[in-house]
């Protein structure tokens, strides 16, 4: 299992992920998190498959250390006529 994979299936599985870091390692988590959100090819086609995207945002207290990331639903969704 890689490094990050962990991060990565937490956050799959409960939208967001919360972890503590020194501050001058945030900007790597960051990075190695949206590579491993991009390497998940099985993910992306259950994403596909089901009409669904995700936006992966993050946040970062440089003071006490804790960074957070969110996956958030940005799918488009379409009104029909019948819907109004």
């Amino acid at each position: 299992m890689r490094q990050y994979a962990q991060i990565w299936g937490q956050l799959k599985q409960h939208m967001e992920a919360k972890l503590l870091a020194p501050s001058s390692r945030h900007q790597t988590i960051v990075n190695m998190v949206r590579k491993e959100k991009y390497l998940d090819k099985v993910w992306k086609l259950q994403c596909s498959e089901n009409r669904v995207r995700y936006k992966l945002y993050h946040e970062s207290n440089v003071g006490n250390g804790l960074l957070e990331f969110k996956l958030v639903d940005v799918t488009v969704r379409q009104i029909r006529l019948e819907d109004l």
